[in-house]
């Protein structure tokens, strides 16, 4: 079973701006969440950016990247479009998003194999309880 991980990463974001820039224990988030794909050792891991900034970090970390329109609103419909610009066929296509650097590899490994044992399916999402009240696991 082909998966490809896609990271949605927009600078534009609203609520934090230049979101894939702000470093996460001395990493652009960005790249800290590659980093916890690429440890998952599932498949490709694909950055989908709308920025020359992120790219020239794609760049500098060896990373894979998709340039995608600025204009597109949504992590998901970004992942989309990249996907279809990759040209190449994958059975699962992994929307990790971006502000996600402290996502634990096993649990990326988790949701691939969860994939290969649903067969069929048109959405998996991981999902975990918070041990503590308040608790932030993204950033």
């Amino acid at each position: 079973m082909k998966i490809v991980t896609i990271i949605p990463a927009r600078i534009g974001s609203t609520r934090l701006q230049e979101k894939p820039l702000v470093l996460v224990e001395n990493q652009p988030m960005v790249i800290a969440t590659a980093e916890k794909a690429k440890e998952a050792q599932i498949g490709p891991v694909i950055i989908a950016c709308d920025d020359v900034r992120v790219v020239e970090l794609c760049k500098q970390y060896n990373y894979r990247y998709i340039m995608t329109r600025p204009d597109i609103l949504t992590g998901s419909d970004r992942v989309y479009e990249a996907y279809k610009a990759l040209g190449e066929d994958f059975d699962w296509i992994l929307n990790l998003q971006g502000d996600m650097p402290k996502i634990q590899p096993s649990t990326i490994k988790a949701l691939a194999e969860a994939a290969q044992r649903a067969g069929k399916a048109d959405i998996l999402t991981a999902i975990t309880n918070f041990k503590n009240k308040g608790e932030n696991y993204f950033i």
